[in-house]
């Protein structure tokens, strides 16, 4: 199996439970969303032979530590969650409401943590008071405390003219925001608004949001993507996922053609020529608005990418990079400049003896900017990508080149730049410690490829780099999935430094068995450390330090 089929494979499981805010001894969503379903399948009422009717309000007394769990995180986010999981619920069920789905959360300081009251009621919502005896099936008379109420149908907006329906110009931001909050359960105003129409081979409006944040399930395989599907002002389906790609799945909103047969099931509408036509028209607006954003509106822009970029890094080397084209000037990676840059800008600002796009992986910028082979480049003054995701080389990896760059990782042996004096004082220093170098690879074994003069380091006395297509950081991600059952292991090369004082200690014992092994263990598991690696046998290496230390 390739590398890019391990990833593949291991995607789920390495994304899934990226936003889960809550601990294992805490009230769960999950909890509070089951007692949901418990709870309207007990109160359902039917009230004609056709039709049940089911409260609308529900209202949590939760503990004090767990009710303040929930407002840190967001619970007004939550509660708009648990009312749409609810009313997709209802809709399997065939139940109905007076009015729209409402979840609440209350503080009740007798209660426990984990323990929590849930109550529910019809509060009037959509429905109007009976002026007339005209119910009719879908329109059913209804007796809510002890007053009649005539059930109207759905709306989907509280205007005769539906918002997506009016003209740009005479629609104000304030509405745009309003009728997102209130249509898709944010708290917050969406990051950007995108109206777009369109005629022709196909005819349709569509109103999309970009959200400010991301919805805590959004890593996590619970979550669904999807855009609200009418057909001329009727809604067809909630979430219909074959209008969005999944790389812009954070994108809420809907579509309305009256292309769109009001009769069309599931199944068709999979094969339904008309609505993959739509389906690109709406991925082709989100990337140019996103184009835009990152060109005339940085600031936003950066905000967007910290909430979702990492969603358009997996869609660059999903299914083996084919959408990549697509994607990969919308990508932002942290740099040595301490900025956050695209590709595009990378190569504006290469030097011109630079033939190569740099990068280093790694858990943080900070440890990355001190490991040796990124200093050796940095003091070349080339700028360095640094890249602290998971996926990062993996997209970089189907990606190939860009603009006719190709991609090097500074760990890598074939990435060092050098001088030709300095090669011909590699290789003569190679040379004059070949018995050295041959010894300290035989202590070593199979841990390491081979051991080499380094031509690149400067401070530290040793590095490790890696010949071949795994880095280390590739075969810690790799090795670290779930189901990974056959170990990955990057064809390592342990470098030392001739100019730094420890080699002309490694020399003076080079003919010391003892001493030469511990030197050399303590070097490589320093070495490992310096990767951020574990290290094999921590005692040892404690142990073989203090003895040197104490001669």
């Amino acid at each position: 199996m390739s590398v890019l089929d391990r990833f593949e494979k291991s995607v789920e499981g390495a994304v899934n439970g990226v936003f889960a805010k809550f601990g294992s001894k805490d009230l769960k969503p999950v909890d509070l969303s089951s007692a949901l379903e418990r709870e309207i399948d007990k109160e359902a009422m039917p009230v004609t032979r056709d039709r049940t009717v089911a409260p609308n309000e529900y209202r949590f007394k939760l503990s004090t530590p767990d009710f303040n769990n929930i407002v840190e995180w967001g619970a007004e986010t939550l509660a708009n969650e648990l009312a749409d999981n609810l009313t997709q619920y209802a809709k399997s069920q065939n139940y109905a409401f007076v009015g729209p789905v409402v979840v609440i959360f209350e503080e009740d300081l007798e209660l426990s943590k984990g323990d929590y009251r849930l109550s529910s009621e019809s509060v009037q919502g959509n429905t109007v008071p009976v002026t007339t005896d005209a119910q009719t099936e879908d329109c059913p008379m209804l007796e809510i405390g002890e007053h009649q109420y005539l059930l109207t149908e759905e709306k989907t907006i509280n205007s005769m003219v539906p918002l997506w329906q009016r003209q740009k110009s005479k629609v104000k931001p304030e509405e745009y925001n309003s009728f997102y909050k209130e249509k898709f359960g944010d708290w917050q105003d969406p990051l950007t608004v995108i109206h777009t129409s369109a005629e022709g081979a196909v005819t349709y409006k569509a109103l999309l949001y970009i959200p400010a944040k991301a919805p805590y399930d959004f890593y996590t395989k619970d979550f669904k993507k999807g855009l609200q599907l009418y057909s001329s002002g009727v809604l067809i389906m909630e979430k219909c996922a074959d209008l969005l790609p999944d790389y812009f799945g954070f994108v809420k909103g809907l579509v309305d053609s009256q292309d769109l047969s009001l009769n069309i099931s599931r199944e068709m509408l999979q094969h339904d020529r008309q609505l993959k036509l739509i389906a690109t028209r709406i991925e082709k607006k989100i990337a140019s608005e996103l184009k835009s954003m990152l060109e005339h509106d940085r600031e936003n822009y950066e905000k967007f990418f910290e909430s979702f970029g990492l969603r358009l890094k997996f869609g660059m080397y999903e299914n083996y990079g084919i959408n990549k084209d697509k994607l990969k000037d919308l990508v932002l990676f942290r740099s040595s400049t301490g900025k956050m840059r695209t590709l595009k800008e990378y190569v504006q600002d290469m030097k011109e003896d630079q033939t190569c796009i740099y990068y280093a992986a790694g858990e943080t910028p900070e440890r990355i900017a001190h490991l040796p082979q990124t200093e050796a480049v940095l003091d070349r003054g080339y700028e360095v990508l640094y890249l602290t995701d998971d996926v990062d080389e993996f997209a970089l990896m189907v990606l190939q080149e860009y603009e006719g760059k190709s991609f090097k990782n500074v760990a890598a042996e074939d990435a060092r730049v050098q001088t030709e004096e300095e090669k011909q004082a590699a290789e003569k220093q190679a040379e004059e410690n070949k018995a050295l170098l041959e010894k300290m690879k035989t202590i070593l074994g199979e841990r390491v490829k081979d051991v080499r003069v380094s031509t690149t380091l400067k401070n530290h006395p040793v590095c490790i780099t890696t010949d071949g297509a795994i880095s280390m950081e590739m075969e810690k991600v790799l090795n670290s999935m779930p189901g990974a059952e056959q170990k990955v292991k990057a064809e390592q090369i342990f470098e030392l430094n001739t100019e730094h004082p420890v080699f002309e200690v490694l020399r003076r014992f080079e003919n010391d068995e003892d001493k030469l092994k511990k030197y050399t263990e303590v070097l490589y598991d320093q070495a490992l450390l310096i990767e951020g690696r574990s290290i094999e046998d921590p005692v040892a290496y404690a142990n073989n330090v203090a003895e040197l230390l104490a001669q």
